[in-house]
């Protein structure tokens, strides 16, 4: 073969070594920004920590949970996150224990970031964050806590009691190469009274569920914060309703109250509403990446339920009646499941029934993890099929 030949050869070989190059390049700069809070230092330090923390298999369902009745019982990764009055406990999704840690809260509360549970004393100081490695207590809160939440990069805001004011929020950063928490930003409520909380999945903002009066009547309002301004970016009023909960899927933000349930856009505009008539909240669930599932109960005594769904674009896309109460609701991107007194019913996330399981009558809680369902009783946790 000629020299001629071999160096046309060599520079076909580069040229596609090259484009090949190139290509590789944009698909890892496409993943690195579709999973940009995922794979920020904080949660990649996480990963390599959980990574080192061992395996997660075996154990094996039933999980004896112990004597304590369990407050909280959420789906924390692929793992459950179970809270008690007592300790904090992670088991994962083979039935292993994970983490058995005790606490010193007399009324302990939980939020689930993205591998960390944030834990807090309702009506005291005290915060600590519990993920598989450790126990970390990221600071004290200036005064007596009302609620909380953590966002997916860590971000943590509190809402509390004031001297001066209504009720306060403080938002907290996470500081990667100091490993602390440092103030981001602070809102003194003199207006409202600050319920709920709700971070921003990218945390830079955050939405509030608050209340007041105005005439006699309760009046409930939803405050919209970017951490660039000192003031709400957004405000949708409700008169006569009491908000319970406030959450986000993506940008969208999900306000829950006693009689309706609606989404709303990052700037406080209304996208949807639904109205309960006469029936009130039995359960929600929120999926970070897919929606939100809603369950009423009828109160004319009647064991008559009713499931609503909405996506993460914060349109309803399903609703589907049920004849008996509703006990708990769970939800993931593909599934939503009730659990009533005598079974559990699975739904696709646009309300169209998928299977029916019979259950023990001591079931209490249920979480969806993958295609499997987790079913809390009084002294066990089981797991079932989806189908």
């Amino acid at each position: 073969m000629s020299n001629k030949g071999t160096k046309k050869k060599d520079s076909l070989r580069k040229a596609i070594v090259r484009t090949f190059a190139v290509v590789m390049v944009f698909v890892l700069v496409a993943v690195v920004y579709i999973n940009r809070e995922t794979l920020s230092p904080n949660n990649m330090v996480e990963v390599l920590e959980e990574l080192f923390a061992g395996s997660g298999t075996g154990g094996g369902f039933p999980v004896e949970i112990g004597k304590n009745n369990a407050l909280e019982f959420e789906r924390l990764g692929n793992n459950m996150a179970l809270l008690n009055s007592t300790s904090f406990v992670i088991i994962s999704d083979s039935g292993k224990e994970l983490v058995n840690r005790q606490h010193s809260f007399n009324d302990p509360r939980m939020k689930i970031g993205n591998r960390r549970a944030l834990i807090y004393d309702c009506g005291a100081k005290g915060l600590i964050l519990e993920s598989r490695t450790k126990t970390q207590i990221p600071f004290e809160a200036e005064n007596n806590i009302i609620t909380a939440d953590i966002g997916p990069d860590g971000t943590i805001a509190v809402v509390t009691e004031s001297n001066k004011y209504l009720s306060e929020m403080t938002v907290y950063a996470r500081d990667f190469f100091l490993n602390n928490y440092k103030k981001l930003f602070k809102y003194n409520s003199s207006e409202y009274y600050i319920i709920d909380v709700a971070i921003r999945p990218d945390g830079k903002g955050a939405a509030l569920a608050t209340v007041s009066a105005q005439e006699g009547q309760i009046k409930s309002c939803v405050l919209v914060f970017d951490f660039s301004n000192s003031e709400p970016v957004g405000k949708q009023e409700f008169l006569g309703t009491m908000l319970l909960s406030v959450c986000y899927t993506g940008n969208t933000i999900y306000a829950v109250a006693d009689n309706m349930a609606c989404s709303i856009r990052p700037d406080g505009k209304l996208i949807e509403k639904i109205d309960f008539e006469s029936s009130a909240l039995s359960g929600f669930c929120a999926d970070s990446g897919s929606g939100i599932a809603i369950a009423t109960t009828s109160l004319s005594g009647q064991s008559q339920s009713k499931i609503y769904s909405f996506n993460d674009k914060g349109g309803e896309v399903g609703s589907a009646e049920i004849e008996a109460s509703v006990r708990s609701i769970s939800t993931n991107s593909n599934y939503i499941v009730i659990l009533t007194p005598s079974n559990i019913i699975i739904y696709d996330k646009k309300c169209r029934q998928i299977n029916q399981l019979e259950i023990d009558s001591d079931a209490t809680s249920v979480v969806v993890v993958g295609n499997r369902i987790m079913v809390l009783g009084k002294r066990e946790i089981r797991q079932l099929s989806i189908k």
